[in-house]
């Protein structure tokens, strides 16, 4: 779901998620629920995050989204994605 800051993007995923039944994504939800994981990945991020205190690179956001939508509640109920990509300042 693209469109401008308070555009209604969120409202329209929510929506799209109850009524159909999508996993609605969210770009701030999936790299948080990576962080939270006690992995090697979560540990990565989590140093990424505090060292640089900017925003994931392109190739690490996709890598996330990648592994996110190959889990088993996207593969099954299909989703939408909100908040990708995101400009940069």
């Amino acid at each position: 779901m693209l469109g401008l800051p308070k555009s209604g993007k969120s409202t329209v995923c929510k929506m799209l998620a109850d009524k159909i039944g999508l996993i609605h994504l969210k770009m701030s939800k999936i790299i948080q629920s990576f962080m939270d994981i006690d992995s090697v990945q979560g540990e990565a991020l989590r140093k990424h995050m505090k060292s640089d205190g900017r925003q994931l690179e392109d190739d690490m956001l996709v890598s996330l989204l990648l592994k996110r939508v190959q889990m088993k509640d996207c593969t099954q109920n299909g989703w939408v994605l909100e908040d990708f990509p995101k400009t940069r300042n």
